[in-house]
């Protein structure tokens, strides 16, 4: 029998011009008429006025007009009007100026009368590299890819990117770091894309190293920019999964921030997913530096003050069980199979947010971290309150469990010097009384066997030792 050829691919590389670099934006009007465009109609929110009026003033005469309305997920009625707009002015063309939002409206005034469209990014979004358009309509966001929404043009200036708020860069580059995460596993990836979405990763994780240290590190949000430059051509050449399913339910249902979103889910599909992506894990690890990358994109998300949860953006607990149910009805690629109990906890999980700090975005009840402690006899503790985080078990391997009936779960826990202490909202150490394994999300008390998963969320032959577990004094989840 012939040897499969594994490394056999097709890669499609979309045209398009990029210019990058500080006030590039003064290029704009050379790049104009190099695209025959002499009436352009600029788009931007109501917040990006500055720098539209940056973009007016850059392009003069071939500015037709403003169009300051752009939202979040593209309401087909917004749509409408700007296509509208654009067409009473005799515009040629679009300058979007901004983030996905400004963007994403110039690509739905590009699918309706075909005008082409220049982006100027201002956020990391990284859409402005691929022809995908999404509108919303009566609580639902459509998508589709179509090159005629392909932005022709699209101009970084490092200058413009200088004002954006912390929390909304942070964010903003978790979102573009997610399109390059997801096109890692693919099942239309090639090498290129990986190459692509590698560095697009190391990229931004430097940058949000960086803007941790300083939020207006400028060369960071340089970086940045570079990074989503890169991961946006990862969105734009595959097809996205569950991530981006997720997400996008969470904003044409729920009208959810879109940048906060991907920051808040992202860490829990990625600890879902990556068992079943070896190869995808292992170039997130090289990218990260961590060989734990689920946990390292949590805790790059943890330099912004927004909760990494999301209930702090709004959204309420009895939410998770519609935005599963609307995920599950309808097909998408996934490397892992999932079915309705997985969907249902991976947004229960996002929801409550991983590695939570008290009272941000929590469950019923209070919340803190985990910290590590020298073994402290367990009479010493108090067992005063709830305590909720998500850990790594193998990083914690003494707890005390009898798992007769899974050795390598027990063998796990035995082997090794650490000691897990749960802190409560007083300062309070106490020890730990339930165990939670990820697969199954069933409570259990310390001495009881961890109950296996649900025998279609777990891989074939896989070990429980082989995904996060989530310890607890309390309740997993209210009633």
């Amino acid at each position: 029998m012939p040897e499969s050829r594994t490394n056999d691919f097709r890669h499609v590389s979309l045209p398009g011009v990029v210019r990058f670099g500080a006030g590039s934006v003064a290029s704009l009007p050379a790049e104009l008429d190099g695209l025959g465009l002499s009436q352009v109609l600029v788009l931007c929110t109501p917040g990006r006025a500055a720098a539209a009026d940056a973009i007016v003033a850059a392009a003069g005469e071939r500015v037709a007009g403003v169009f300051a309305e752009a939202r979040e997920h593209v309401p087909a009625e917004l749509a409408e009007r700007a296509a509208t707009r654009a067409v009473e002015l005799g515009a040629d063309g679009c300058v979007a100026v901004g983030g996905g939002s400004a963007v994403g409206l110039g690509k739905a005034v590009a699918l309706r009368h075909g005008l082409p469209v220049v982006a100027v990014p201002t956020t990391f979004a990284g859409s402005e590299m691929t022809p995908v358009w999404g509108l919303t309509e009566a609580g639902h966001k459509r998508t589709g890819r179509d090159p005629r929404v392909l932005p022709r043009l699209v101009i970084y200036d490092v200058d413009l990117v200088a004002g954006l708020p912390h929390a909304t860069a942070v964010t903003s580059a978790l979102n573009a770091m997610a399109h390059a995460a997801e096109a890692l596993y693919a099942p239309d990836g090639s090498p290129v894309v990986s190459l692509l979405a590698e560095e697009g990763i190391r990229l931004l994780a430097a940058a949000l190293d960086a803007l941790g240290r300083d939020a207006a590190d400028l060369p960071a949000r340089e970086l940045a920019l570079r990074g989503a430059w890169l991961s946006g051509s990862c969105l734009g050449a595959t097809t996205m999964s569950l991530h981006h399913k997720i997400c996008h339910v969470l904003g044409g249902t729920l009208g959810l921030p879109h940048a906060a979103a991907h920051a808040a889910v992202l860490p829990a599909v990625l600890a879902f997913n990556l068992p079943a992506a070896p190869r995808a894990a292992e170039a997130l690890e090289r990218a990260l530096d961590d060989a734990d990358p689920a946990r390292r994109v949590w805790e790059l998300g943890r330099t912004t003050t927004i909760s990494p949860g999301l209930a702090g953006l709004g959204m309420r607990w009895e939410d998770c069980a519609t935005v599963a149910a609307e995920v599950c009805a309808a097909p998408y690629a996934n490397p892992r199979p999932v079915g309705l109990a997985a969907v249902t906890r991976i947004v229960e999980e996002a929801w409550a947010g991983s590695h939570q700090r008290e009272g941000a975005g929590s469950r019923p009840g209070d919340t803190a971290d985990i910290e590590r402690g020298s073994g402290a006899a367990s009479g010493d503790r108090p067992r005063s309150s709830t305590v909720t985080s998500l850990v790594d078990v193998r990083q914690y391997p003494r707890l005390d469990v009898a798992a007769a009936d899974d050795a390598d779960l027990a063998a796990t826990f035995e082997d090794g010097e650490a000691d897990i202490l749960a802190v409560d909202d007083a300062g309070q150490t106490q020890p730990l009384t339930e165990v939670v394994v990820a697969d199954s999300r069933t409570p259990h008390r310390v001495g009881q066997n961890p109950a296996v998963a649900e025998e279609n969320d777990r891989l074939p032959g896989e070990k429980s030792t082989s995904h996060r577990s989530m310890f607890h004094t309390g309740q997993d989840v209210p009633q």
